[in-house]
Formats: structure tokens, sequence, C-alpha cells
């Protein structure tokens, strides 16, 4: 496992790897770094057989601001294809963790938003405190969640996830429990033990047997999946990033005024 890294704080204990996304004054908001350090932590993990488990949380409040403020005001001086690589590397994040051949983990509180309802939603089981929310933000942009809609979608359904997706509204946790946004719901003081019980619970099974359902259910999941899906996904935000809507919805919220549209 790299040891060089600035975002990411992970150990290992037997069978389990925790990583802790580590931007706590930005609320652990997602940027370029941060997702490239995550994808080179998934490559470490996939070599490792000694890794079984993977725990995903964060440090401080929040789990995941979203995208990071900077990298949003960046993309709009960046060229259409300069956006893309861009993107295209944050739907390989998403993709990479949901095809891990690891038991995944994200273990929710505080702020979920955007990029981090993805983070959450491709994982294999979510614990979520009672603490926690989720929201898409995006829209408010003038862009969308792209990037994360399919691993989203997988969990809520796509009338549920259009919903959402359309309004911004903010999904309270017993809610987003509700609609399968969080599998195992508890309390801030309880959700330490709530994933130590389930920890438990999956070392009972068998690891070739645990082994065989990821690949099975990562088969029919992809199968779910339009064809092209994460170019597509990519282009698309790329397309949304250097647009005048988008520009513009990125420009208002930083200078904290309403967006030309709503005037």
């Amino acid at each position: 496992m790299k040891k060089d890294l600035k975002y990411i704080l992970w150990e290992i204990k037997d069978d389990l790897c925790t990583l802790h996304l580590n931007r706590p004054s930005s609320r652990n908001a997602l940027n370029l770094e941060l997702i490239e350090e995550l994808l080179t932590v998934f490559d470490d993990i996939e070599n490792n057989l000694k890794i079984r488990f993977v725990v995903i949380s964060a440090m401080g409040d929040a789990f995941c601001s979203g995208a990071d403020l900077e990298w949003m005001t960046s993309a709009i001086d960046l060229s259409y294809e300069e956006n893309r690589r861009e993107s295209a590397k944050l739907a390989e994040l998403f993709y990479r963790l949901c095809t891990l051949r690891k038991i995944t983990i994200a273990k929710v509180f505080g702020a979920c938003i955007g990029g981090g309802v993805g983070l959450a939603a491709a994982c294999d089981i979510v614990i979520g405190s009672t603490d926690t929310y989720f929201k898409f933000s995006e829209v408010k942009l003038g862009l969308i969640p792209s990037t994360i809609a399919p691993y989203i979608i997988n969990r809520t359904g796509l009338q549920r996830c259009k919903y959402y997706v359309l309004t911004s509204e903010r999904i309270d946790p017993v809610k987003a429990n509700e609609m399968n946004l969080i599998d195992i719901l508890a309390s801030p003081e309880k959700i330490d033990n709530e994933l130590e019980e389930l920890i438990s619970t999956l070392r009972s099974g068998g690891i070739k047997a645990q082994d065989e359902i990821k690949k099975l259910f990562s088969k029919f999941q992809m199968h779910l999946f339009p064809k092209n899906y994460k170019t597509d996904t990519a282009d698309i935000i790329a397309s949304l990033r250097i647009s005048s809507e988008g520009k513009e919805g990125i420009r208002a919220f930083l200078e904290k005024r309403e967006p030309e549209w709503k005037r």
C-alpha cells in the first residue's frame, strides 16, 4: 500500500482495510488529487490477497461534500478535452469501486453530497448514521450527476433517483434507508458497533463463495448499465462544465448569488 498519500489515511488490520478520506477542512470534497489517490489505492487493494473487506469512511464531520470548489472553478477555464479527461477519471473512480473484488462498505455520516453519494452507492453495503443526509446539488449549478447516476439508479430505482436529481431535495437518513441508499441505519454512538457486527457476520461466509457472489452480481449489474456508459457520462459532464449555463451556475455559487436563470 502506498504510504505517501496526501488526502487518504489508511490502515490494514488482519483482513480489513479501512480508508479515511482526509480533507476535513473541505468536508472531504473530491478533487483531482484525491480521485487519483483513490484509484491508486484501489489498485493496491485489488492486488493484496490478504485484504477481504474494505471500509470507506472519512475524517472530520462529513463523509463527502461532493466536488471541491477550487476544482469546479478551474473547470470553467479548461477546454472540453481537458474537462473530458478529468471527468473520465471521475467515472473510472466509481466504476473501479463498484467492481472491486473485495467486499466494500461505506460508513456514512454528516453531509453526503453529489460524488459522496456516488462513493457510497458504488459500495456493496452502506452503513449510515442518523446524523447524515444525502443530496444531489448539481442541477442548481447547471450541471448533472452523470458519472454517479448508474450507481444511484441501481440502488434506488430510476423514478426515485430522477425525482431527487431534478429537485435537489435533501434526503434525510430515514428516507435514505427506505430508498436503499442506506442498508443499515445506526445512531452515531452505535455505528462502529454495527460495523463490527457486520464484519463479523460477513466473516462467517465462505471466502470463495463471497468472491463468486461479487463476480456474479457484477455481471448482472454491468448488464443493466447502458453500453459505453462510462464514456457517455464523462462526455455529458464535460460538455456541461464548459456550457454557458454550467459556467454561470458555478460562478453564481461561488459569488453567493442567484444564477441568471432563476432571476
